[in-house]
């Protein structure tokens, strides 16, 4: 194996130093979000309303009938995708989280009106999300 020096090709080294610095990088990124009010706070949004929808069977088909009643409507055009769970360790993996909810934005609107009208602990989520 050979080393992380000065004046090599260190991104084709076995030591797989790239990982490591991609790591550190993604390490760094998490702390500075952290550390900044507004993108802890979309970041934290997006995580509580996808997991709202995606962890419950009953609310995710609520949204999969939402999303084929849209897709009627207007006259059979391609879906959004999907929602995608946002994983808070992975940074890299976040943009199709993001990405996701701003696709299906009116449609999370019109679940989370639906969801908001039960009786139960996430109606008041929904609420609080809205």
């Amino acid at each position: 194996m050979g080393s992380w020096l000065p004046g090599k090709n260190n991104f084709t080294d076995d030591n797989h130093k790239p990982f490591d610095l991609a790591h550190s990088l993604n390490l760094c990124v998490q702390e500075v979000a952290k550390k900044c009010d507004l993108v802890r706070n979309v970041m934290e949004l997006i995580y509580e309303l996808v997991q709202l929808i995606k962890f419950s069977p009953k609310r995710q088909a609520l949204f999969d009938r939402l999303r084929k009643e849209i897709a009627i409507q207007t006259g059979g055009e391609p879906l959004a995708p999907s929602l995608r769970t946002l994983c808070p360790t992975r940074w890299t993996v976040r943009s199709g989280s993001i990405e996701s909810v701003l696709h299906n934005y009116e449609l999370l609107k019109e679940a989370l009106h639906e969801i908001q009208e039960g009786h139960d602990d996430y109606a008041a989520k929904a609420h609080g999300i809205l």
